[in-house]
């Protein structure tokens, strides 16, 4: 009987080792999918913010958005544009002026 007893916890600690096992693997899965649904979100402020403040922008700049490929980026760009004095110190930002 006390083998059996070792074997059953056994079983459950191996049990719990792959649930753990999986459980970590989901996370990382999430983690992934949720940074990349916030690096979308942040570069669809970006450019709707760029948008209202200046309508006059050719769209064509729009396309260095995707060169930032983190949401930290994202936010200092977001921040640039927010405070940017004039179009032109956008369309510099947007050109590469400031290290996007």
């Amino acid at each position: 009987m006390q083998l059996v007893g070792r074997e059953q916890l056994m079983a459950s600690e191996f049990i719990a080792y792959l649930i753990k096992d999986e459980l970590a693997e989901k996370r990382v899965e999430w983690e992934q999918e949720w940074q990349t649904q916030l690096e979308q979100a942040l570069r669809q402020t970006v450019e709707e913010t760029i948008v209202a403040r200046f309508p006059a922008l050719p769209t064509g700049l729009l396309t260095a958005l995707g060169s930032v490929q983190d949401a930290a980026g994202l936010q200092r760009l977001h921040h640039d544009v927010l405070y940017a004095p004039d179009q032109g110190s956008v369309e510099r930002l947007l050109g590469g002026d400031h290290g996007v």
